[in-house]
């Protein structure tokens, strides 16, 4: 770890883009001043570990939860199947495209 003494308003260049200055001291506190692109993320260490214990913590499934079984979510729209439209002149039993998006707003229809 490089270690500095800085004085109040004196400046620390880091790479090309990065700026830190001390603002302020007081006591045993430092207040430091840091200049960065909007990219370059800054956090208190506090912050930091925090962000990482809660990204862990996200990452891991619940103990409840079988990562073998295979979920199943219902389906929003019918099958391709099921679509009851045509395009051009109705057939028996179907709806022109302007018949079924008058009915249900896009011809789709979960009947069967």
């Amino acid at each position: 770890m490089l270690v500095l003494a800085r004085k109040v308003g004196e400046r620390l260049k880091i790479g090309d883009n990065i700026e830190l200055v001390v603002v302020e001291i007081k006591g045993d506190t430092v207040r430091l001043g840091l200049s960065a692109p909007r990219g370059v993320a800054i956090y208190r260490q506090e912050i930091y570990e925090a962000i990482q214990s809660e990204n862990q913590a996200a990452s891991t499934l619940p103990h409840d939860l079988d990562s073998t079984k295979k979920l199943t979510l219902p389906l929003k729209f019918a099958p391709s199947s099921t679509i009851k439209y045509t395009k051009g002149p109705a057939r028996d039993g179907q709806l022109s495209g302007k018949e079924a998006a008058d009915k249900n707003q896009g011809g789709i229809s979960n009947e069967n």
